[in-house]
């Protein structure tokens, strides 16, 4: 357990279904849940949970049920009102939150594009480039999706495990990077304009599967355009700088990656998720999702995107695998699986 200083609970419920992905948008909690059945069937759902200006009050006002279990949901940043949602039965479904009442979603599409025993680990969209989407999957695949075009590439080097993680690089010169990280410790980096073969892989920066990947965009960490985090099963975040060399168009770059630092955080790190605040107040917090060790607050150096810091701490009835965590203003939200505990926090 960390020495660092708790956070304060503001209030704790229990969902239907097992949680284990969470997003927060306006004054509602859209929350993923994972059911596993017989064999290796599967169903989930989005609920939708609303609180009051406190974050004090929270009331289940709605749930939508899916075929597959749902294991991320991710927000549109160049698009606000939309959502997608990434599936253990191979599909990603897209949806609209209504403008005058966002605890209803309406479905805009749902797209089949793995085998319907794939299941889908994670699910991002390009900070830069509208309508992109990088997917990940239990078969060691890490795929880019056009939404505009309805056209899917999928990187040629794969994990020899479940790929678990996938981010979009987005910085200016870095914005065709896609960076992977699986079940067999490698971190693969594609450049997607010539997605044949992988520019850099290296299975020695952690000791165990890599779970979480967070790089520089315009709204975290922007002036260290080549540092990424990543969070490992082994417990440990990690400041990566990338410098990356870029090649002309169709031809690949090089990559000369290195590990600036790494921090025991005493739980696996699942999730890495940036202050909404951004730059423009300059609030350096990431939250982390510490799987068996709750959640913690991290600090870092804006300028370096290094000397990361365990900042708060708070864990309170999560007594299961923290999987999923969101925060707006100063309301953080987590959830935990097993025991299907959702706890919301003061920032």
């Amino acid at each position: 357990m960390s020495s660092a200083p708790p956070l304060q609970r503001l209030s704790a419920f229990k969902t239907d279904l097992p949680p284990c992905c969470l997003r927060i948008y306006k004054n509602v909690v859209y929350l993923g849940t994972y059911k596993l059945v017989e064999g290796d069937n599967r169903y989930g759902s989005i609920e939708v949970w609303q609180h009051d200006s406190n974050g004090t009050n929270f009331k289940k006002v709605r749930d939508y049920s899916t075929k597959g279990a749902i294991l991320d949901l991710k927000m549109d940043p160049l698009e606000p009102g939309i959502m997608c949602s990434c599936h253990s039965t191979g599909n990603f479904i897209i949806w609209k939150i209504d403008p005058e009442d966002p605890t209803v979603l309406s479905k805009i599409m749902d797209n089949q594009i793995y085998d319907s025993k794939t299941l889908i680990t994670s699910i991002n969209y390009h900070k830069a480039i509208p309508h992109k989407l990088v997917l990940t999957t239990t078969t060691g695949l890490c795929s880019v999706y056009d939404i505009n075009n309805n056209q899917m590439e999928t990187m040629g080097t794969s994990h020899d495990l479940e790929c678990w993680y996938g981010e979009f690089c987005s910085q200016p010169g870095l914005e065709y990077l896609v960076i992977s990280g699986g079940d067999d410790r490698k971190i693969l980096i594609h450049d997607i304009r010539s997605p044949e073969a992988a520019i850099f892989s290296n299975s020695t920066f952690h000791t165990a599967g890599v779970v979480s990947i967070l790089a520089s965009s315009k709204d975290w960490c922007p002036s260290s355009l080549y540092t990424v985090w990543t969070g490992s099963y082994d417990d440990h975040v990690r400041s990566i700088d990338l410098r990356y060399i870029p090649g002309e168009v169709g031809r690949r770059g090089s990559a000369f990656p290195r590990v600036k630092q790494s921090l025991d955080l005493d739980g696996g790190v699942w999730k890495l998720i940036p202050s909404p605040y951004g730059v423009s107040k300059k609030d350096c917090r990431v939250l982390s999702c510490c799987m068996y060790d709750g959640a913690k607050m991290l600090s870092y150096n804006a300028d370096t995107g290094d000397d990361i810091q365990v900042k708060n701490y708070f864990k309170g009835d999560h007594s299961s695998i923290c999987y999923g965590g969101d925060w707006k203003d100063d309301l953080v939200v987590t959830c935990s699986f097993y025991d299907k505990i959702v706890q919301a926090w003061n920032a």
